[in-house]
């Protein structure tokens, strides 16, 4: 990550996955996803139209798994990473993630991987925080929170 001046940047996730998702709900309702030419040719991509271009997209997802690309037969679009992850919740296409955000959708079920191949991210997930300011108590609760989570007790 580039140093901001003024700003700290904590990692939250190291060694990410991008891995494609959808519900359940999608698969029930459209034919399997038999690989990555048949999710452009038959299925609906869930695709962040972002104008920074920072953002892993689907076409670089593609190639950097050795897969050609072409413009996908149905998209939905949107500026909004949220507004698409409800709308692949909601089974209305696929989606790219990373696999330690949405662990706990993954693993209760809400998500499945789409297709096996993952793709290591290039970038990392960081906590910005400036420098020149005192943390508020809550804030620093939440950084702690945030960069150090509660472990689950051993059974």
């Amino acid at each position: 990550m580039r140093s901001t001046p003024g700003l700290s940047a904590d990692p939250i996730f190291h060694d990410e996955e991008v891995i494609a998702v959808c519900s359940p709900t999608y698969l029930e309702c459209h034919d399997a996803i038999g690989g990555p030419h048949d999710l452009l040719t038959r299925h609906t991509l869930l695709i962040v139209e972002d104008h920074f271009r920072d953002w892993l997209t689907w076409q670089h997802w593609f190639e950097s798994l050795g897969f050609d690309w072409q413009e996908p037969a149905h998209s939905l679009r949107a500026n909004s990473y949220q507004l698409l992850l409800h709308s692949a919740l909601a089974g209305q296409g696929v989606i790219l993630c990373w696999s330690k955000l949405l662990k706990d959708d993954i693993t209760q079920g809400r998500l499945v991987k789409a297709l096996p191949q993952t793709l290591p991210s290039i970038g990392t997930l960081s906590l910005l925080t400036p420098q020149h300011r005192h943390m508020s108590q809550p804030a620093q609760r939440f950084t702690q929170w945030l960069l150090h989570p509660p472990q689950p007790a051993a059974p």
